[in-house]
């Protein structure tokens, strides 16, 4: 990313006038995300392991 657009940008909680319960209800909702984005492919390789009946290896 360039320095100029870099600089353009603004911060997230700029948008929420650093209000601390939306800043971290985002943070949270963003966390929850990325722990599913983790745990959905552990969870499908793991049944298509289990189960004998899927024609996967």
């Amino acid at each position: 990313m360039s320095p100029s657009l870099a600089q353009s940008l603004m911060p997230h909680g700029y948008c929420y006038l650093w209000n601390p319960h939306l800043v971290w209800l985002h943070v949270i909702s963003d966390g929850l995300i990325t722990l599913s984005y983790y745990c959905i492919p552990i969870a499908l390789i793991y049944l298509v392991r289990r189960r004998r009946d899927l024609p996967f290896n």
